[in-house]
């Protein structure tokens, strides 16, 4: 590896290209990229490394760091870091750079959708209208739609992305509550809850914005679930783990809640015949974690990425790529 690398130029290692291309190219003129075809190639590649950008679902884990004795930075593409084990990072006192708070509109932007979609009916009443023995003149027995102004919405965890939602939907006039450990910095018009089984218990809808860590790991359980109610609807675009999904399935099938929209599983992929039951109760709207994939979100993460690892270094990086 020695003799492929020049001795100016620091070594970088990727489990997979960066997304955005930009990004890609500033990374690639200031630092010599090597590519893991795959995660087996990993430990020998990272030996020599000084940088490494890993991607979810990749783990990164302490053999793994022991393997990297050279290594100064690691970024992530991603808000979430729990693919890493940030413990081992920080005994070797290697520099984590991730993307937390960095694009937090893609994902509120689906919380909105999400919300639209299922108080409104909107997805369902778009499927039946494709089965070609569609009823027009029925199309509005038993059909309910709620407008959002109608809405109590509880957000567990107001950070960046708590914030953003409260700010997209704050103009049309819903009611919002919050629930947050630290409690710090919620604006006037938000209502503040003690616990998680409060806001449960007063929401309408509930969507989950929290890292997943060993506090919040099952957050949201069988109890939680059930206080929202045959009417209420779950949205989770944090992190799988956040929600107990044998109680989320659960509730969902006996209809002790209305609906659950989900972007994120545990474990990812999710097992299809988990995916297949959560559709078989026909209570969930579901997306293959993509609510923060959006063209804007990926440059922001992906400069954070490249500039976190340009400032460790010590390198100047190239000026952004005009598109």
């Amino acid at each position: 590896m020695n003799d492929m690398v020049p001795a100016d130029r620091p070594l970088i290692v990727c489990n997979r290209p960066l997304l955005d291309a930009a990004q890609r190219v500033r990374l690639e003129q200031m630092a010599t990229v090597v590519l893991a075809d795959s995660d087996d190639m990993l430990p020998d590649l990272i030996r020599e490394a000084l940088g490494a950008v890993i991607i979810r679902p990749t783990k990164v884990t302490a053999d793994l760091i022991d393997r990297a004795p050279k290594l100064r930075v690691l970024a992530t593409v991603s808000s979430g870091v729990d693919h890493v084990d940030v413990d081992a990072l920080k005994s070797r006192d290697i520099r984590l750079v991730a993307g937390g708070g960095m694009a937090p509109t893609a994902v509120a932007e689906w919380v909105v959708w999400a919300i639209l979609s299922e108080r409104r009916r909107f997805s369902s009443m778009s499927r039946r209208f494709e089965q070609p023995n569609f009823d027009w003149f029925t199309r509005l027995d038993g059909f309910q739609s709620r407008e959002l102004s109608s809405m109590t919405l509880g957000i567990v965890g107001f950070g960046n992305i708590g914030r953003e939602v409260h700010r997209l939907l704050e103009p049309y006039g819903a009611k919002i509550l919050v629930y947050d450990a630290v409690q710090t910095g919620v604006p006037k018009d938000c209502q503040m809850c003690e616990s998680v089984a409060e806001l449960c218990g007063r929401s309408d809808v509930v969507s989950v914005h929290v890292p997943l860590v060993d506090s919040t790991r099952g957050l949201i359980g069988t109890d939680e679930l059930r206080l929202i109610g045959p009417d209420g609807l779950i949205i989770n675009a944090s992190r799988g783990g956040v929600i107990d999904q044998d109680a989320l399935l659960e509730v969902l099938a006996a209809g002790q809640i209305g609906a659950a929209a989900i972007d994120c599983f545990d474990p990812e992929p999710p097992d299809p015949k988990y995916v297949s039951a959560l559709a078989a109760t026909g209570r969930a709207l579901m997306t293959p974690h993509i609510a923060g994939v959006s063209v804007e979100g990926l440059a922001a993460l992906c400069k954070t990425a490249v500039d976190g690892i340009a400032e460790c270094l010590g390198i100047k990086p190239v000026e952004e790529i005009s598109r």
